[in-house]
């Protein structure tokens, strides 16, 4: 593994780890405000605001790590009718599609962040700078995560190793595709 992987890899570690935190402190928060609202009557008022920005930071590095993995959700019905060479650049495409795009959203979400305006929580007393940032941070490991799978892939292309391209659809066994609902009796 070389030390740019390893670089990627700790990369969505960390942005792992900071989503399930974020997910942990989304549980903590609403137990709380459940707690505080109905047996101590006396609802918190900084719970939601905390709890959606939380939510935000889990949904991008959510995305990130998804990126890093090449796990997005695919409807590979066209591209498992490929050949496998032909399959490979659809790969290698779909992922210089997806590197411009978040080129695009970080290049915009950053000019957000140095231009744009931004709001004070009053309940928290925090900037929404910190909640848009992650928007920036995300956008940047998605292309870095995209461009290094599309080096991946190009090396596959390279060695003839079609099988680093597998069709995005597999045959089911025969035992997941049997009736699983029991018989009813008559």
């Amino acid at each position: 593994m070389s030390a740019i992987d390893a670089a990627l890899r700790r990369v969505e570690a960390t942005a792992l780890f900071v989503a399930a935190c974020c997910a942990a402190l989304i549980a903590i928060v609403m137990g709380a405000q459940v707690f505080w609202r109905y047996v101590l009557v006396e609802p918190l008022l900084w719970s939601e605001r905390l709890s959606v920005y939380a939510l935000v930071w889990l949904v991008f590095l959510g995305a990130a790590v998804i990126t890093a993995r090449w796990d997005h959700v695919a409807i590979g019905s066209f591209v498992n009718l490929l050949p496998a060479p032909l399959r490979a650049i659809a790969a290698v495409l779909g992922k210089l599609a997806m590197a411009v795009f978040a080129l695009v959203v970080l290049i915009v979400s950053f000019d957000n962040l140095l231009t744009g305006a931004h709001a004070r929580a009053p309940a928290l007393g925090i900037s929404t700078v910190w909640v848009k940032a992650i928007i920036s941070v995300s956008a940047a490991a998605m292309v870095l995560f995209s461009l290094a799978l599309v080096i991946r892939d190009l090396r596959n292309i390279a060695l003839r190793r079609w099988d680093a391209f597998p069709r995005t659809v597999r045959d089911l066994p025969d035992a997941a595709v049997e009736d699983t609902e029991p018989e009813r009796p008559r």
